[in-house]
């Protein structure tokens, strides 16, 4: 049941951007984060395990699951958006992530963020940062040998889910913008 509910979210989320209505997906989005955790509610298994420690690494569907589904000695939430802008129905959160032991974020923003919303879970945040390797990425980017066509221009990369959370749909006009500055200068 979990698997259907973040594919038909996934649907459900595609064809919203795919129309040029904002405030349908805005609307949509809304109604996710309020009864979305209706259909993460208790789900039977066949036999109850209790864990040592369950920790839902997204925040939204894994953690409405975690909180009313699994049995465990510790639970640890992390959350990687801006709490606040994500527009869930906070009070249908705070009963969910009255569940966690931890909940964790990989920045001091989404942290400030999460808080402003829910203060009362003061006490059981911290921030586990995202462990890059930088030397390791530089080292990587100098092997190979990297685009073999004859083109000679500016060349803009992104690696990320092609999702609304990631900002995708903001590439054409940043790169309309891009233009327009060079137009600009010659």
């Amino acid at each position: 049941p979990i698997l259907e509910l973040e594919q038909l979210r996934g649907l459900v989320s595609k064809i919203l951007q795919a129309c040029p209505i904002r405030p349908v997906f805005s609307f949509s989005k809304k109604m996710y984060h309020k009864f979305g955790g209706i259909f993460a509610s208790r789900v039977h298994t066949r036999e109850e395990c209790i864990y040592d420690a369950a920790i839902a690494y997204q925040d939204g569907l894994a953690t409405w699951y975690v909180s009313q589904n699994i049995h465990a000695l510790k639970k640890i939430a992390f959350v990687h958006t801006d709490f606040a802008m994500a527009q869930y129905h906070i009070a249908h959160e705070r009963k969910i992530y009255v569940a966690f032991d931890q909940i964790c974020f990989g920045s001091k923003a989404a942290q400030a963020s999460f808080l402003s919303c829910m203060p009362q879970f003061t006490k059981r945040v911290c921030i586990v940062p995202n462990v890059i390797n930088v030397r390791e990425i530089r080292e990587k980017a100098i092997k190979g040998t990297g685009f073999t066509d004859d083109f000679n221009g500016l060349r803009i990369v992104t690696l990320g889910r092609l999702s609304h959370e990631k900002g995708c749909y903001k590439i054409p006009e940043l790169v309309e913008k891009l233009h327009e500055l060079q137009d600009r200068k010659s």
